[in-house]
């Protein structure tokens, strides 16, 4: 297991194993890593696929399975979960512009394990994705990590996937809204996809999340809409979606928070806050597996389950994108109720909407 540098100033000397021998362009190094390898941008500037600077053409992961892809901006590790720079404004993220390019950024081949971490994408053409994660036939375990994307056709696209991560990223800009278009679309042969403590403050879109497959999550992230969404989680079959924050903007027309499709019928909805959607949860598959969630002035919503709410959560400042909750809010310690030692529960029962932190990110 090895790094291999890139920045501007390499010598671009092989195998690109210090800063001082960094390779310049991206593709280079993904050329020259395998399996075990990290490949280390440094945030220094912007990597623009200009033809120049980088490639005008996509990056293409598919030289071995197990590869890293990771940014840092003065040490390795200083933007890394706990690190010094995590998610900060200014030097969180290596910055990759594509130029509007007629290419997807990154395009995962029939590889195991590909993880991406500490990237931001600017200015995707809306006919492209910035994550292409798309194998020919079933391979499993990629991660993508603390990016920051802003716009596209889709944000990430997983097919023949199992167990994709998708965690602490922030989804911003203009996205397609053409028909099956979403911020994070994947088919029904990825399985066990996972969306994590990401934020979703887009504009115009069909989904926000489209899952094709079974055994998937969406847990402990804030959609922030800023434009108008069909459905802001759209499923099928034996998904969980729990400790969500849906919000209206004012941008825009939210038609569904949850679209549950006729063949959802196994999944379970609770401990989310549904605020300002025509309709909050669309059950079309009638879930039994459901609860303990806050509806606030939205025009319909499901069938009432034990434990679900009609009131306003009484946010700290959503202007501030501040989702903590109030200590007069109705959503505290009123979810679903558990036993054992869970953190997040008090007198056995959860709260609802997000962890009680000002932003699970560090946006703001």
């Amino acid at each position: 297991m090895a790094n291999i540098y890139v920045n501007h100033t390499g010598s671009s000397t092989p195998p690109y194993d210090t800063e001082a021998k960094a390779a310049r362009n991206i593709q280079v190094a993904l050329d020259a890593a395998v399996s075990g390898d990290t490949v280390l941008n440094k945030a220094d500037q912007n990597y623009v696929m200009n033809g120049t600077d980088q490639q005008a053409a996509q990056f293409d992961v598919d030289v071995n399975d197990n590869v890293t892809i990771r940014s840092y901006y003065s040490t390795v590790g200083d933007q890394d979960y706990g690190g010094v720079y995590y998610k900060d404004s200014n030097y969180g993220w290596a910055v990759i512009d594509a130029n509007g390019g007629a290419f997807h950024v990154f395009s995962a081949g029939t590889k195991n394990k590909l993880r991406w971490y500490n990237l931001k994408t600017i200015n995707v053409n809306t006919s492209y994705i910035s994550f292409y994660i798309a194998p020919t036939v079933i391979k499993n375990g990629c991660v993508v990590q603390n990016c920051w994307i802003t716009g596209g056709q889709k944000a990430i696209y997983g097919n023949s996937l199992r167990d994709l991560m998708i965690r602490d990223c922030r989804f911003t800009g203009v996205y397609s809204s053409a028909s099956s278009q979403a911020v994070v679309y994947t088919t029904v042969t990825a399985t066990g996809v996972i969306v994590v403590s990401c934020e979703f403050n887009h504009g115009n879109v069909l989904n926000s999340i489209t899952f094709g497959g079974y055994g998937c999550r969406v847990c402990d992230n804030i959609f922030n809409i800023e434009g108008s969404v069909t459905s802001v989680i759209d499923i099928v079959g034996g998904t969980l979606i729990s400790n969500n924050v849906i919000y209206n903007g004012g941008s825009g027309t939210i038609t569904n928070g949850i679209n549950a499709q006729s063949n959802a019928s196994g999944s379970s909805i609770f401990d989310n806050i549904i605020v300002g959607c025509t309709t909050s949860i669309n059950d079309l598959a009638t879930i039994n597996f459901g609860g303990w969630n806050c509806f606030y002035n939205n025009g319909a919503n499901w069938t009432l389950h034990t434990g679900d709410i009609m009131a306003d959560p009484q946010f700290m400042n959503v202007a501030n994108g501040d989702f903590r909750l109030k200590p007069t809010s109705p959503c505290l310690n009123t979810g679903k109720p558990v036993l054992g030692g869970n953190l997040q529960a008090y007198n056995g029962y959860t709260t609802m909407g997000v962890w009680q932190r000002k932003s699970l990110l560090r946006w703001k």
